[in-house]
């Protein structure tokens, strides 16, 4: 499942000797086929070393100069080709735009196994190794498995499936649990997993950002606070552990975290010309890199917490009202 694991991953080599058998180990891989005189293909390579570190599928590329048997048996006929290939050889053609973050969701979304199968008592120790913040486990009868796939295929989160006569979805989040009891009516699913499928927090940088800005219905909020980032914490944490009813607002946003010197909140501060020692949150609506847009507000001294409710509340009243119950309305499409 490719949800919320966030690895390190670099570009794999691929050569005649080892396509097959890396290919055979891994469920799904995606190739690029490049040529080294390629303009195209060099243009695309920083791209695909981002990619590399934004999905949990192994990221290749062959050079067919060198290998050309191995392009000629996947029909390359152009530089650069980029195919996911299972592990039965079977490969799919990518035939969209050549940008890190639509490759991955293309490729996560053919990828995607929506359940990892396991039993209640390994959970603890396999999410520990898995360094899951946030997660959901499904507990329903084994027959149910392959139809519940097709509702919880369009959610892009880390499912683990216990078999169990009765059924239910257990949130994980950030130490904290919750319950939905029902999981048969869509818009009531949808608003649930949304609630709970992200850490309370999470720390900002780039594979995060790409993660984080993604989500339906959601709007990433950026606390660049220094001296006054617990009373900031304490309040998120309070109000999604203890009030996720009470306080909907927290339906809009996903939270995360920066200093001064995280090269994402530098940008945006040296825009604005703000000093060292203000200290902000960021509304960050960003669909692409070049465009950033933005709705920000000063923390000064005085009730932090106060200030921030305030923010959250006049913004979302402004500008993202409904957002999220809309999505939660559509129908599951059995895609993401």
């Amino acid at each position: 499942m490719l949800g919320l694991l966030f690895s390190v991953q670099e570009v794999v080599q691929l050569t005649a000797d080892n396509f097959d058998t890396f290919t055979s180990e891994h469920s799904y891989t995606l190739v690029k086929f490049y040529a080294p005189w390629c303009g195209h293909c060099k243009a695309l390579a920083p791209k695909w070393e981002k990619l590399a570190g934004m999905t949990e599928i192994p990221v290749a590329e062959i050079d067919c100069t060198v290998h050309q048997a191995i392009c000629s048996r996947y029909s390359v006929q152009g530089y650069p080709t980029i195919k996911l290939i299972d592990s039965k050889k079977v490969a799919t053609d990518y035939e969209g735009e050549r940008e890190a973050p639509a490759i991955q969701k293309w490729a996560d979304a053919i990828g995607k196994e929506v359940f990892v199968v396991i039993t209640k008592d390994q959970i603890k120790a396999d999410s520990k190794k898995r360094k899951l913040e946030a997660f959901f486990v499904l507990y329903a009868p084994e027959d149910q498995q392959e139809e519940l796939s097709k509702k919880f295929k369009r959610f892009d989160s880390f499912f683990y499936y216990v078999y169990s006569e009765q059924t239910k979805l257990v949130s994980q989040q950030s130490g904290y649990q919750f319950t939905l009891n029902n999981v048969s009516e869509s818009k009531q699913l949808a608003m649930f997993v949304l609630q709970h499928a992200y850490p309370f927090i999470s720390a900002l940088n780039h594979k995060s950002l790409a993660k984080l800005t993604e989500i339906p219905g959601k709007q990433l909020v950026i606390l660049n606070l220094n001296s006054k980032l617990d009373d900031a914490e304490k309040l998120i944490e309070y109000q999604q552990a203890n009030n996720p009813k009470q306080l909907q607002i927290f339906n809009s946003f996903v939270f995360s975290k920066a200093s001064n010197d995280n090269e994402i909140v530098k940008k945006i501060r040296k825009t604005n010309s703000f000093t060292e020692n203000q200290e902000f949150v960021f509304i960050y609506n960003a669909k692409n890199e070049k465009k950033i847009k933005y709705a920000a507000v000063e923390i000064v001294d005085g009730d932090i917490q106060e200030q921030i409710l305030k923010f959250l509340k006049e913004t979302d009243a402004t500008k993202f009202k409904g957002i999220t119950e809309k999505w939660a309305q559509e129908e599951p499409k059995g895609e993401i």
